[in-house]
């Protein structure tokens, strides 16, 4: 046995403690479906568990040591704790979520499908710039950044179009290309279209680069909203 598997051996024999607590909000309301995470002093492993309806959480058994604690909702500040497991004891931490009061302050915690969702998709138009923007750009460009700022004409550009034309029907591996009809898809340029090329030289290098778009797609099949 190796130095590394029996300190790794004496670490996992040591007596579990356990973790319970409550998650409510500011006026006293449990908070059911909120994320209480804990990682261990030293370790890059995070555990996650959920509250109930009546804002209760439960940690399996844990090793005994230094905790970081936190609680965090959409729409709520995040709360975090330190505590210390001790073999054999149930360790209570109790948390208070401030509601966050302003759209700047809950933007940056909605993930992409939850920013796509919020669109509106009442007239024939907003549902097609709706899907243009999930589907033609979303896998080179964060939506939710998209949503978030504004971009001017000039930042538009620079946004979507790093590339450069190529051969017809051009196929870098990792690299993205517009299909006509059929959106964005990985490992593939489309015909007058080059997949674009990563800093180091590599083309397509991690597969969430743009590409050009063509002059006939500027004048009305854009590939993205930006465009129009």
């Amino acid at each position: 046995m190796t130095a590394r598997e029996a300190r790794a051996a004496q670490t996992d024999a040591r007596p579990a403690g356990v973790l319970v607590g409550t998650v409510q909000e500011t006026a006293g309301q449990p908070l059911g479906g909120v994320q209480v995470s804990a990682k261990a002093a030293g370790t890059t492993i995070t555990t996650t568990v959920f509250t109930d309806e009546q804002g209760r959480y439960f940690f399996p058994a844990m090793r005994g040591g230094p905790y970081r604690v936190w609680a965090q909702a959409v729409g709520f500040a995040r709360a975090p704790a330190e505590v210390t497991i001790v073999a054999g004891a149930r360790i209570h931490q109790a948390f208070t979520l401030h509601r966050l009061g302003t759209l700047d302050e809950i933007a940056p915690q909605l993930s992409e499908s939850e920013w796509i969702a919020a669109l509106p998709e009442d007239t024939r138009e907003k549902r097609r710039m709706k899907e243009i923007l999930r589907v033609n750009c979303g896998m080179c460009h964060s939506i939710a950044s998209v949503l978030q700022h504004r971009f001017d004409e000039r930042g538009w550009l620079n946004m979507i179009q790093p590339a450069e034309p190529a051969p017809h029907g051009r196929i870098s591996p990792g690299g993205i290309g517009r299909v006509p009809g059929r959106g964005t898809r990985p490992g593939i340029a489309a015909p007058g279209r080059r997949a674009a090329s990563a800093p180091d030289g590599r083309s397509g290098a991690g597969g969430v680069h743009a590409v050009r778009h063509s002059n006939e797609e500027r004048a009305g099949r854009t590939a993205c909203p930006g465009r129009q």
